[in-house]
Order: C-alpha cells, then structure tokens, then sequence
C-alpha cells in the first residue's frame, strides 16, 4: 500500500477546503523532524482526518518514535472516533519497543539517536 500518496491527498483535499464546526491544525512536515508552525506548513484537517495522517506518518516513518507517540496518545483521545484494538495494540507495542530500546542505549532517547532524527529527516525533506 502507498502510504505516502494516501498521505498526500489527504493534505492536498485538506488545503482546498475551509472547515466549518470542530477542526484540529496538522504540521503537513512534522515539527519532531524539522517542521515549523508558518502558515505553509499547516493545514486543518478533521479528527479522523487528523487520526489517520499520524498513523500514515509511522507506517512512512516507522524510526520515529516521536510520530508513533503522537499518534499512540491521538488513539487514546479519540475525538468521537474509535480506534481498533488493533490498531491501538500496534501504537502501544510501538512504543513500548522503542522506550525498551532507548533504556538499553543507556537512556538514550529519540530525540538524541541523531543518526536516526537526520535520516529521517532528509526523507521527509525529499518530499517536499
């Protein structure tokens, strides 16, 4: 599955549009990899919209924990949409994989594995 052109239409619809009623702001380039808040790099997008771009960005970019983690904490809100136990079984393994890993590095975290934010960083930075 092309998880990538998924992701993309969703943002491409997203910007021609104008919600009315309940609406969340999306980072298009998420600011764990180098995205900024300017108005380029937003788009609003409904809860289930908002939803399924973060679990889009972990099967894109499955080294960040920073996008598994906001899309775990994401299925645990749920804003009036359900999350299958499937799913929310994924997130939640997904993360627990990564902070087990981060503590056998000697509590090195995400955010320090640099090789790891730099690549996936330059992957994201081809896409645009």
């Amino acid at each position: 599955m092309n998880y990538q052109r998924i992701y993309n239409e969703i943002v491409k619809r997203a910007k021609g549009r104008t919600l009315e009623g309940y609406k969340e702001v999306h980072h298009i380039k998420p600011r764990c990899v180098g995205g900024n808040n300017t108005k380029a790099n937003l788009v609003e997008l409904t809860s289930r919209e908002h939803f399924l771009c973060h679990w889009l960005l972990t099967r894109i970019h499955p080294a960040s924990h920073g996008l598994r983690f906001a899309a775990f904490m994401m299925a645990k809100k749920s804003n009036g949409f359900r999350v299958s136990s499937g799913t929310l079984l994924e997130l939640k393994e997904g993360n627990v994989k990564a902070l087990k890993g981060a503590r056998r590095r000697k509590k090195t975290t995400w955010k320090k594995n640099k090789k790891a934010n730099d690549a996936i960083k330059n992957s994201i930075k081809k896409l645009f």
